[in-house]
């Protein structure tokens, strides 16, 4: 499993600054400043999470409890 943070439409300054103030550099991030990446999952919204299982279906949804998301990625692996 891996995760991947995806910083959308702002610059790559302001996606560092996030990365040290809340310790998410644990796991890669990468800048797409034009929204692409964003478009490609249908994601329009933040905080979202997109989940791709083993056969690639993907779903996405707003934010998630600790928790929550714990149950999501239990479920993926």
């Amino acid at each position: 499993m891996q995760i991947i943070g995806v910083a959308a439409r702002d610059s790559e300054s302001a996606m560092q600054e996030f990365i040290d103030r809340t310790g998410v550099g644990i796991f890669p991030n990468i800048n797409d400043e034009s929204g692409a990446i964003w478009a490609r999952y249908g994601i329009s919204y933040q905080p979202a999470f997109a989940f791709i299982d083993d056969s690639g279906e993907i779903s996405t949804t707003s934010s998630l409890s600790g928790s929550a998301l714990q149950e999501r990625i239990d479920a993926l692996g």
